[in-house]
Parts: C-alpha cells; structure tokens; sequence
C-alpha cells in the first residue's frame, strides 16, 4: 500500500527538509559526490586517502609503470569498444 500512495503522491514529508529544494549544477553534483565527500582506499589498503591524494598516487603508479599495456588489456579495451561503445 505504500508503493501506490508514493506513485500517486499522496506520500508526504512530516518534517521538511530545506536541502531537498536546492537545485545543483551537474559541476557541483560531480565535485561533490567525486571530490569532496568520499574517501578513497589506499593502494596498501590501511588508509583511506582524499581523491587528491588517490590521484597523486595513481599519477606516480603510471610514471612507475610506464605506458606498457598487456596483452590482456588490449583484447578488454577492444571487447567494450565493440559491444558498449567505451573509447
């Protein structure tokens, strides 16, 4: 029964909720739910790192790394190009 009073909008706040009413820009949405509120693993899995720091760390893997790209990365890559259009 509460399903159907929702899908008709019967359904109502008892106390509401300022926040709910705010509209936000794509950029802000993004930068909140991506930048300034989550909390990232680090790489060793001890720490939870800011998504600044994630970045810094991945920046330093890839330097390490190199460009090298296994075989195994190239047939994945081409697979999702092909069936979900990933670039």
């Amino acid at each position: 029964m509460a399903s159907r009073s929702i899908r008709d909008g019967a359904s109502h706040d008892c106390v509401p909720n300022p926040r709910r009413q705010r509209r936000l820009s794509l950029d802000a949405l993004v930068a909140g739910v991506l930048i300034e509120y989550p909390l990232y693993m680090s790489p060793d899995g001890k720490v939870l790192i800011s998504a600044e720091r994630a970045l810094d760390t991945l920046v330093q893997w890839r330097q390490r790394r190199g460009m090298k790209v296994h075989w195994w990365q190239r047939i994945t890559r081409t697979i999702l190009r092909i069936f979900i259009g990933v670039r």
